[in-house]
This record gives structure tokens, sequence and C-alpha cells, in this order.
């Protein structure tokens, strides 16, 4: 469940280094982007990148991977045991 909270944590706590780091990352990135996406000019102009379906898809995009890292990290907890 601590991939709940933040991704790639279950990860790291399941002795898988190498993938916790890299998703804590990448993960970190993606919210990142997608939250500087979502100014509020980008609810009335669709300029690229700060047209709303954008922002929409990158925030559905990491809404995909937090759910896929938390299936993730229970896999690879009980691999570990």
């Amino acid at each position: 469940m601590l991939s709940f909270w933040l991704p790639g944590l279950g990860q790291l706590y399941a002795k898988a280094w190498w993938r916790g780091c890299a998703i804590v990352s990448a993960s970190g990135l993606l919210w990142a982007i997608a939250s500087q996406e979502m100014s509020p000019g980008a609810l009335w102009a669709c300029r690229w990148p700060e047209c709303p379906a954008w922002a929409a898809l990158l925030w559905g995009l990491s809404l995909a991977v937090w759910l896929w890292n938390i299936r993730d990290a229970s896999r690879t907890a009980r691999i570990s045991q």
C-alpha cells in the first residue's frame, strides 16, 4: 500500500531499488509536466501545449501509471518474499 501514497515506494520497500527509483523519478516528472500544463489560460484557449485536452491526456496518463504502479508493487512484494 506504500505505492498508493507515492508511486515507487512499494518497489523500494520490496528492495527492487532500480525499479523503485525509476518509477519515483518518472512519475514525479510526469506529474510536474501535467501540473504545469493546467494553467488558468488553458481552460479558455486551446494553444499547444496548454490545450485542456493535452492536460487531460497527461493527467489520464499519470492516473494510469499510478494504478499500474500499485498493482506492480503488490506483485513485486509477493515475488520478493
